[in-house]
């Protein structure tokens, strides 16, 4: 599945939170990722743009929660990085739903078409694909598989590899479960 990506900023009339916007094409993106189960009304975006008034995004718990957001609300995407004379570029979108994942800073994004992405960024290139697979993978198999798609790959990475602070807390988290004596000592 097309990726685009960036650190955007959401507001509305309570403040404004830093969010990374996933720009997806949704079809594709639900068959590698089971995002339905998270969602508050199982209502992911809607595939074709021209079927909608307003951009639709769906966001992470935890920016809902920071700005009082609602499903069916009006919010404000502001991306200072894409600053080109002297105002950020802005777009208005209408809240389709929001998720709860609870793993790590996923409820801090956010989830918006691809084509609207592109459209706000005025950056009609793909950032990255994501593929989905089973685990076991050989990591050379699959860039010989997307070169075969016509598109060449600078970087390939696991899911593991791009989250290790997850799968680091994770460890942790397991061995903090183990029971194991505090101290011990050598007797003769």
């Amino acid at each position: 599945s097309p990726i685009v990506e960036r650190k955007i900023i959401i507001s509305n009339s309570q403040g404004q939170q830093l969010s990374l916007i996933k720009g997806i094409s949704p079809n594709s993106y639900k068959k590698i990722i089971e995002i339905e189960p998270y969602l508050f009304r199982r209502a992911f975006l809607t595939n074709d743009i021209t079927s909608t008034t307003f951009p639709e995004i769906v966001i992470g718990a935890q920016v809902a929660n920071y700005l009082s957001i609602a499903i069916g609300d009006t919010i404000s995407l502001l991306s200072p990085l894409d600053i080109k004379t002297y105002s950020a570029p802005t777009m208005k979108c209408i809240v389709k739903d929001i998720f709860q994942v609870d793993i790590f800073d996923y409820d801090y994004r956010a989830f918006i078409h691809i084509a609207d992405l592109k459209y706000f960024l005025d950056d009609p290139l793909n950032h990255y694909l994501e593929v989905s697979g089973d685990k076991k993978f050989n990591k050379e198999e699959v860039k010989r598989e997307i070169s075969q798609l016509g598109v060449k790959s600078k970087y390939i990475s696991t899911w593991e590899e791009d989250h290790k602070e997850i799968f680091s807390a994770m460890q942790v988290e397991k061995i903090g479960t183990i029971k194991v004596p505090i101290f011990s000592t050598c007797i003769e």
